[in-house]
């Protein structure tokens, strides 16, 4: 659970502090005033990246230092990160006053986010959903982080490889190694992200008939594996690939096929979200995607994770508002919910949480 947040110098936030309620928090303030990149701070502490996109991490250090710092307590410990841009870019991660590996941060400190961008994640690229799925994985699986990292190590020393064999400077046979590499992360990358489909799409059907009630039409979630196994196992399937297709892969100098090129997709009716939902349906769609993952971490690990919820109740309607205000507060979850407007967060939820100042 966390306890308590300080962020300074971060994006336009100056000099932040306070106590964090142990279960509903309320962050009302106009557009511009930080709320959202108050919750991009929490999210960048335990991910070492933005929920928005960025070109450098320089780009979240403020205008009144060369540094951006933040600084959270949670129920046993203390996570520290600060990035500084003097001569270099520097990032330093301190768990409990040490240095620590980012890959050791996930899944101690839980975390699943919901933010109006969310939405790119239905109608936007493979990337956006890769992403997120690494993030909510990352948290889920103590491991995950460092195979991904592991992962794109290895992909980028294939790439290159293949590249001087395509110029000739290295014979063919030097691919080998690093496909055999590649080929056992990907396998695990893989059953992670097959498992974690299996189980959330129970979890996709009761989120969506709790929250929204939804009768008229349905949602569910399918798995787009770049290389999906028919006959032969995942490894025998991506091998063959890699052979089948080497020269392929000398002509462009890179690697095609892979678990760096998944997908998934939100399905409405059984017709893909991104193109024939309405706006109204695929921020409902992507909703119900967060409140699954919720469900399947408490499934999981019988706790819930924090809840960072960034303007979820602009676009809904009031009766759908009610719905969420009343979901938060039946879980033994902690949230951190953020708005624009004092109209659209429901009483209920006002009269039970903790407001958080901020822009003052």
């Amino acid at each position: 659970m966390l306890k308590y947040l300080s962020a300074k110098n971060y994006r336009n936030i100056n000099n932040f502090e306070a106590q964090i309620g142990e279960k509903g928090n309320l962050i009302i303030a106009p557009n511009g005033s930080g709320k959202t990149n108050l919750l991009e701070a929490i999210y960048y502490s335990v991910f070492g990246e933005s929920f928005k996109p960025i070109n450098t991490h320089s780009e979240i250090i403020g205008p009144d230092e060369e540094f951006a710092k933040v600084l959270t307590k949670w129920d046993l410990d203390t996570l520290e990160v600060t990035v500084s841009d003097t001569n270099k870019l520097n990032r330093n991660f301190k768990l409990n006053q040490k240095k620590t590996m980012l890959s050791k941060i996930s899944s101690k400190f839980p975390i699943i986010l919901f933010a109006p961008h969310s939405v790119d994640i239905v109608i936007g690229e493979p990337a956006l959903r890769r992403n997120d799925l690494n993030a909510f994985l990352s948290i889920l699986n103590s491991d995950y982080k460092k195979l991904i990292s592991q992962y794109n190590i290895i992909l980028k020393n294939r790439n290159a490889v293949i590249k001087q064999v395509r110029e000739g400077k290295v014979p063919e046979t030097m691919i080998d190694y690093w496909t055999e590499k590649l080929v056992n992360l990907a396998y695990e990358i893989f059953s992670a992200r097959a498992d974690f489909f299996t189980k959330v799409k129970d979890f996709f059907a009761d989120a969506q008939k709790v929250l929204f009630g939804i009768e008229h039409y349905s949602l569910d979630i399918e798995y787009l594996p770049n290389v999906n196994p028919t006959e032969l196992s995942f490894k025998e399937t991506l091998e063959a690939k890699y052979i089948n297709n080497r020269s392929k892969e000398i002509i462009v100098g890179k690697t095609l096929y892979g678990v760096h090129k998944d997908d998934y997709r939100i399905v409405l009716n059984e017709d893909d979200l991104k193109y024939k939902g309405s706006r109204g349906q695929q921020r409902i769609g992507i909703s119900v995607l967060k409140f699954a993952q919720l469900l399947l971490y408490y499934q999981t690990y019988k706790t819930y994770p924090l809840l960072l919820l960034d303007d979820i109740m602009s676009e809904l309607d009031d009766n759908n508002r009610l719905k969420i205000a009343n979901y938060l507060l039946e879980k033994d979850l902690q949230f951190i919910l953020t708005s624009a407007e004092n109209k659209e967060v429901p009483d209920l939820l006002k009269e039970s949480s903790t407001f958080l100042q901020i822009g003052e």
